[in-house]
């Protein structure tokens, strides 16, 4: 290939030469081997190429969809990409460590997802992605789309905006405060503004106070709720100890969380050598 998708991701979207396309091109046709694998890479390069009109039609396309169909995407695949793409990596993008567990949703997980989940929901709609299937998530995503209480909160969101905005400011500014006891409330807000900022991976504010108020949330929700808060409180568990989390019901009979990462380990676990399988079989034995 020609170039890095660094350096290709350098270019502007607009007036690109004969060669910058071509590469982009190339990139896609490069990426499509296992489209599955690759699919924001190739969200990428089409969004890139959708505006390209004149470079379209030099390669015989009148849309970003023609030319995914002749690069053996699928048109309407090519256009759910792109739009994943749009959505959670120009307009949306997440914090690392959120960004990283929707990097592992199945496409069609991600394209229900988008239009709902931003930065201040990603903890409640990630966790509903990872623990059901892609028809029920399309199911809550509708009822979302479709709730009053969707619609009526839309109406105010510039005053809530603004709200917040000041909130932050004066969140940082008490973090900010010099020479403050171990003891002040201004310690306490900037010790936590820090620590939000590791587990985060985001040197954003407002992500970070976001995941602090989410991290409230969940966590005293926990004992009194079920359905959605639980899986939020584990996802958080399984998000700041790093591992996998699979959580079943009392009797063993049924998966409430961590499925996806169930079927990750049973795919492993048929394909892994003779040695590896006898001994985890060992060690669940023992437990």
């Amino acid at each position: 290939m020609e170039n890095t998708a660094s350096e290709l991701s350098q270019n502007q979207d607009t007036n690109m030469t004969d060669s910058e396309a071509d590469s982009w091109r190339t990139r896609v046709r490069q990426l499509s081997m296992d489209v599955n694998k690759n699919t924001f890479e190739i969200g990428e390069a089409l969004w890139k190429l959708k505006d390209q009109t004149d470079h379209l039609l030099r390669w015989g396309c009148k849309s970003i969809a023609q030319l995914a169909e002749m690069e053996e995407i699928g048109a309407r695949k090519g256009e759910y990409l792109v739009r994943n793409y749009d959505w959670f990596k120009v307009k949306h993008p997440l914090p690392e460590a959120l960004d990283a567990r929707l990097l592992k949703l199945p496409w069609t997980k991600v394209r229900e997802l988008v239009g709902i989940m931003t930065s201040e929901n990603a903890i409640k709609w990630l966790a509903i992605a990872e623990s059901v299937s892609r028809d029920e998530l399309t199911r809550k995503t509708k009822a979302e789309k479709e709730s009053p209480s969707t619609a009526s909160t839309s109406d105010d969101a510039q005053t809530q905006q603004a709200a917040a905005e000041i909130f932050v400011r004066r969140a940082f500014a008490l973090a900010d405060t010099p020479d403050h006891d171990s003891d002040t409330q201004a310690s306490v807000v900037g010790a936590a503004l820090k620590r939000a900022a590791q587990l985060s991976g985001s040197e954003k504010e407002g992500h970070n106070l976001t995941l602090i108020c989410l991290d409230f949330l969940a966590t005293n929700d926990f004992r009194t709720s079920t359905g959605e808060a639980k899986l939020q409180y584990l996802t958080k568990i399984e998000t700041l100890l790093g591992l996998g989390l699979i959580v079943v019901n009392p009797d063993g009979t049924q998966v409430i969380f961590g499925g996806e990462t169930l079927n990750r380990l049973l795919d492993y676990l048929a394909h892994a050598e003779p040695d590896v399988a006898a001994v985890t079989g060992m060690v669940g034995e023992q437990q």
